[in-house]
């Protein structure tokens, strides 16, 4: 599957640079989106600027979102685990029950 006979017909990779300026560490700036392997929502500091090289084969399927699909995606994390860069999963906070009136009027139906 891999191997140097393969890598001899793996295309070249291409560096792309990309500028992003930071909201804060809450909030991700934007996203960079890579194809074929996801996205990386990128937090500078509020108001730095910051470059960004990302190399992919050919330099194509790289592209930049703007805003960031889910900004506060970053406040989603577990507490850290220990002696690691990693941090422990928690499950997302429960989407509020959507309350809106099914009669057009705004008025809630009684119930008798």
């Amino acid at each position: 599957m891999g191997g140097a006979e393969r890598m001899k017909t793996f295309p070249a990779l291409v560096p792309m640079e990309i500028q992003i300026q930071g909201k804060g560490f809450d909030e991700a700036a934007a996203d960079i989106k890579i194809s074929s392997a996801g996205w990386v929502a990128v937090t500078p500091p509020p108001g730095d600027v910051i470059d960004v090289k990302v190399w992919s084969p050919e330099g194509g399927g790289v592209s930049v979102r703007a805003p960031s699909l889910l900004p506060r995606v970053v406040t989603l994390k577990g507490a850290r685990i220990r002696k690691s860069a990693a941090y422990k999963t928690c499950k997302p906070p429960a989407a509020p029950l959507c309350r809106t009136s099914q009669s057009g009027g705004g008025k809630k139906k009684s119930r008798k």
